[in-house]
């Protein structure tokens, strides 16, 4: 017997919002790299309010900063369910995981050349 679909589109709207906090929890409570990163965050934003740095920049930062968790995100959920599609040695399985935590790699330096860029200016200034 099929159930008839009761919820509404605003309800499901809210449910999507409770999956996403959910989903930041566990990244927060089981991903170490995810855990680094928000602390991360937190320092370089402490650090911008500090330094003073400009709107500009504090756009840049934001979204270098959202990006990053973001990467970090996707990398989980992939790596999560590579592990799920097969627990055996398998050589795609492994290159999928290596090219996802690449990908992260190529974000982490581009945000850290970004940081240079914005503070180093304004700590040789200091």
């Amino acid at each position: 017997m099929n159930k008839v679909n009761k919820t509404t589109p605003r309800s499901r709207f809210f449910a999507s919002f409770n999956y996403a906090f959910s989903g930041f929890r566990v990244a927060l409570q089981q991903e170490i790299n995810f855990r680094v990163f928000a602390v991360v965050a937190v320092v370089v934003l402490v650090s911008a309010f500090l330094l003073e740095v400009s709107m500009e920049e504090w756009m840049v930062l934001i979204v270098v900063i959202g990006l990053n968790l973001m990467a970090e995100l996707f990398n989980t959920a992939l790596e999560l369910l590579c592990d799920r599609v097969s627990s055996k040695k398998d050589p795609a399985i492994h290159a999928i995981k290596d090219i996802s935590a690449a990908a992260v790699l190529v974000f982490v330096i581009t945000a850290v050349v970004v940081g240079w860029l914005i503070f180093l200016p304004k700590l040789l200034e200091l």
